[in-house]
């Protein structure tokens, strides 16, 4: 039996221009390099808004090569747009924003062994897209559980399958939509998934599925406490999970440090989102 730690982050939301979440971020940046975990999984939405200010994501790739560490990466619809149809007026995924990401941060979708385990990352966005990168992300993912056989897999994407049951059958961006999450639910139907890990939500949530522990990450940058209920109802804080897997098991520590500043997205709207004097008594920390 091999041990392997591992750090997941997720939403750090960077950007140059516009670096209102960097305060967080130096700071989670620096404990990882001071922790020297085996590998570091960011879930997704690395970029503040790459769909209007492509140059953030070159930004948040010279931010993730701060880490002394491996680390693997996943987009998030801030990233590559988000799932379609859409829903709620936003910009969705294209093959011209998948190759995006791809130049900066290479595949979208990935497979690593770890320890004793396997971990799998894929794509969100693209699911039910009806793009050629979906096919070439079932295609890659039928192939990954075959490779890993009976091997404990580790499954990560940017957005959780569902909210609270996976049979719900509402569309909400918050999770996979109900066609695409029953693809994917029958394709991993007979593989040995023990954990499925996501982000997103800027939120702290834990539940099971069966054999299968169910965790959503919470994010580094911001909360989002303006909605009368979180959506998954687990706690917002700011922090990042730290894995420790032993042979066929796992347990993990969520990690909420008291220093990360606790933005409310809604609050920061409302109030002029260049209000930072507001949040931490002084002007931006120089993203340099």
């Amino acid at each position: 039996m091999t041990a392997f730690r591992m750090i997941q982050i997720s939403d750090p939301h960077l950007s140059r221009e516009r670096p209102f979440f960097f305060f967080n971020w130096d700071l989670v940046a620096g404990w990882i390099n001071d922790a020297r975990p085996d590998l570091v999984v960011c879930t997704g939405d690395m970029a503040l808004n790459a769909i209007s200010s492509p140059e953030d994501l070159a930004f948040a790739r010279s931010q993730m090569d701060r880490l002394d560490v491996p680390w693997v990466a996943l987009p998030g619809n801030h990233d590559v747009g988000n799932n379609r149809p859409d829903i709620r007026g936003e910009q969705v995924v294209t093959s011209e924003r998948i190759a995006r990401y791809r130049q900066h941060f290479g595949g979208d979708f990935w497979s690593r062994e770890a320890g004793d385990w396997t971990f799998i990352g894929l794509n969100a966005l693209s699911m039910g897209s009806d793009l050629p990168e979906e096919a070439e992300q079932a295609e890659f993912l039928s192939g990954a559980l075959t490779q890993a056989g009976d091997r404990p897999v580790a499954l990560f994407m940017h957005k959780p399958m569902y909210l609270r049951d996976a049979n719900e059958d509402a569309m909400h961006q918050g999770c996979l939509y109900p066609g695409p999450r029953a693809a994917l639910m029958q394709q991993i139907a007979g593989a040995n998934i023990r954990l499925i890990s996501t982000g997103h939500n800027h939120e702290l949530l834990a539940m099971r599925q069966g054999e299968r522990d169910i965790l959503w990450c919470p994010a580094t940058s911001f909360l989002i406490l303006s909605d009368a209920k979180a959506r998954g109802g687990g706690e917002r804080l700011p922090g990042y999970l730290d894995f420790r897997f032993d042979g066929g098991a796992f347990e993990y520590e969520a990690v909420l440090p008291g220093e990360l500043l606790r933005i409310d997205i809604g609050t920061w709207l409302a109030g002029g989102i260049g209000d930072y004097e507001r949040f931490t008594g002084g002007p931006y920390p120089s993203p340099e």
